[in-house]
């Protein structure tokens, strides 16, 4: 169990500052993570996980259709991409690879700055006690880095996306749009089990507790897959326009899978 109180209660007027798509613009929340501890069972993060999605779930001030009842939507991918690690590296550790993925829809992304979800506790019985006894934080076994992105205006031809959480997501991060990205995205249009795709532009102005150190670039996009496997990509066709490509596994979700990360 986690050793803090329950998140603030906010006010009503709180509630609909934080709730105000007028405030800054509907998003998600995109934390990245791996484990740092080797020792750390899979099964002990996945335990965290899910006290810390009922802490999320049931935090106030968020959450589209329902949006004074906490989050609406909280999913979580599994990293089924193999990068190669770069030993020249200035920053080896924030090149390697992300083992897990979690997504968080925003009724608008002001919300994360709220002190409903800075209060939100990250340490847990669950989780290895520290040496002086104290209980564990997610931060001394796992590596994460938080950020937060608007969902941005349509891109050429949106073909939309699914609600509730897709089965493959193929992620890629680009700081030029155009040229061989789109001709990318026609070929994973043909690709069987394509659902449709999702555009977001990195929120620089929502200040977060982690962040991935040296830029992050400015354009996300998202491409939903519901087939037996994983999709197979042809990633040199993308040349120059895309800064990283991951593709994820879809691990849990929870809250209202009625609703859409865009929607």
């Amino acid at each position: 169990m986690s050793s803090q109180s329950s998140p603030l209660s906010p006010t009503f007027s709180e509630l609909s500052a934080f709730s105000d798509p007028q405030l800054r613009p509907a998003g998600l929340l995109w934390v990245s993570s791996r484990i740092t501890d080797a020792s750390l069972p899979i099964e002990t993060l996945d335990a965290w996980y899910a006290e810390h999605e009922r802490d999320i779930l049931n935090c106030p001030g968020n959450g589209g259709r329902k949006c004074f009842l906490g989050f609406p939507l909280f999913l979580r991918y599994n990293n089924l991409t193999t990068h190669p690690i770069p030993t020249n590296a200035e920053d080896v550790a924030n090149l390697r690879p992300w083992s897990f993925l979690t997504l968080v829809k925003l009724t608008n992304t002001s919300w994360l700055s709220s002190p409903q979800f800075l209060s939100v506790p990250h340490n847990s019985a669950i989780l290895p006690k520290r040496p002086d006894g104290s209980l564990g934080y997610i931060s001394d076994v796992t590596l994460a880095a938080l950020r937060a992105y608007e969902i941005a205006p349509r891109y050429g031809d949106d073909s939309g996306f699914p609600s509730g959480g897709p089965k493959f997501l193929i992620s890629i991060q680009t700081s030029i749009l155009g040229g061989s990205l789109w001709e990318f995205e026609k070929q994973l249009a043909k690709v069987e089990g394509f659902e449709g795709r999702l555009g977001c532009r990195f929120d620089k102005g929502a200040v977060l507790h982690f962040e991935e150190s040296g830029g992050v670039p400015d354009g996300l996009f998202f491409f939903a897959f519901d087939g037996k496997e994983a999709p197979e990509l042809d990633l040199q066709s993308l040349d120059k326009h895309a800064d990283r490509v991951d593709i994820w596994e879809l691990r849990s979700a929870a809250g209202d899978t009625s609703l859409n990360l865009g929607g």
